[in-house]
């Protein structure tokens, strides 16, 4: 069972980056799935910190390309970033105070916040992002 589903609407046309989205929905339907099959709090944990290790290596990844690809507001795009990784972050020091729990609402939040990234910001970039991939 899964909360997420790759479909082309998500493509980039930079394979690189399209396989790293694809490893992020992954991390999300794990977490997902541990939670239906009442895997336990610690394996949820678990994903949650491989799942920001993850993104914090696609988002060197994507900014590497975006600076070769000379986008012209990398800036903003790197604001965007810190911004999102911060607020899963944020999620993941409350979950180790045990201020919440991740709950089907929070892989929801999760979802949505990929959609976004992937739709409307990496979509906006993707001419720089295929310019510093080669492409």
């Amino acid at each position: 069972m899964s909360i997420f589903e790759w479909t082309p609407i998500y493509e980039t046309g930079v394979p690189a980056i399209d396989d790293q989205h694809r490893r992020l929905m992954t991390f999300v339907n794990e977490m997902f799935d541990a939670l239906v099959q009442g895997h336990g709090e610690q394996v949820v944990d678990r994903i949650l910190d491989d799942l920001i290790v993850y993104t914090k290596q696609h988002f060197e990844f994507e900014e590497k390309l975006l600076e070769r690809g000379g986008d012209d507001d990398i800036d903003a795009h790197i604001a965007k970033h810190r911004t999102l990784l911060s607020a899963v972050e944020g999620l993941q020091q409350r979950r180790a105070a045990g201020d919440i729990e991740v709950d089907e609402d929070t892989l929801e939040l999760l979802r949505d916040w990929l959609v976004s990234h992937i739709r409307d910001d990496d979509a906006e970039r993707a001419p720089a992002v295929m310019r510093g991939a080669g492409h």
